[in-house]
């Protein structure tokens, strides 16, 4: 055999081996499209990776649904107006508002507004469910794709409009409510909440506690959920993420670098 016969069957087997390794990652990619009902089916290279850790990975590389944060913040707001309506009806001794401060109203607004105080509230109020909503409206952020920034940004800012909003008219704005709904809240979310709920999407099974736990650590996503459904609007999030190609063979391996990545995008659209 001469050097060019050579040279050209060696040009021809990497060829090959190129191909093998372009199908290869098309299938990965087609297999990571949608299914028509919304479901998204994982290759099992991908399965391979972890599911947890794609999870981490997708959810730093989300485009925001800008729209759907729009909604949850109205979401949001009609709720909290709902909550100062409960209080308002209920006595002194669980809203912590006079008679003088329900009956005064709007009346007080500007002056409550540009005087925040240090509030006597109890403990499990300031530091527990305070803290907890937080967590929630940060959570709610990371579920639209936000990254952690604007996601405590988020929850700092729906905080914000609870105490310089509706309460704002009863009672003036909590100082502390202000700093520790945001900053404990996006802790105990980025720390426990966002975990906690990746590890649980990561199941092939979820049993009825799972749903409770998702439940719980994103009441508002539930309630926006309702409203999209109630309305005929279709929330799609964007995925953009990418994992490592697996060598599955020693041609491939002497022909892929084992840096080279695939990127796939995944839609979640919500019926």
């Amino acid at each position: 055999m001469t050097s060019s016969e050579t040279a050209s069957l060696a040009a021809s087997d990497e060829d090959e081996a190129n191909c093998a390794h372009e199908a290869a990652a098309n299938q990965t990619i087609m297999a990571s499209t949608p299914d028509p009902d919304g479901t998204i089916t994982v290759p099992s290279s991908e399965a391979s990776v972890g599911n947890t850790t794609l999870l981490t990975a997708a959810a730093e590389n989300r485009i925001p649904d800008w729209n759907g944060i729009w909604r949850d913040t109205a979401t949001v707001f009609v709720g909290q107006t709902v909550v100062a309506g409960v209080l308002y009806i209920l006595p002194e001794n669980i809203s912590k508002w006079s008679n003088d401060q329900k009956n005064s109203g709007i009346t007080k607004y500007g002056n409550n507004f540009i005087d925040p105080v240090i509030d006597n509230d109890e403990f499990y109020i300031n530091y527990i469910l305070h803290p907890y909503w937080g967590a929630t409206y940060y959570t709610r952020g990371r579920e639209r794709g936000l990254n952690k920034v604007y996601s405590f940004a988020y929850s700092a800012l729906m905080s914000a409009m609870y105490e310089f909003g509706v309460e704002c008219i009863y009672e003036k704005p909590s100082i502390q409510d202000l700093i520790v709904t945001p900053v404990v809240g996006s802790l105990l979310g980025a720390y426990i909440f966002e975990p906690w709920r990746e590890s649980i999407k990561s199941k092939q099974d979820l049993r009825w506690y799972d749903h409770v736990v998702l439940i719980a650590t994103d009441p508002i996503g539930v309630l926006s959920l309702g409203v999209e459904k109630l309305f005929g609007i279709k929330s799609t999030i964007i995925v953009d993420y990418s994992v490592p190609q697996l060598q599955k063979s020693s041609t491939e391996s002497a022909t892929t670098p084992k840096s080279s990545r695939i990127g796939v995008a995944l839609q979640f659209p919500f019926n």
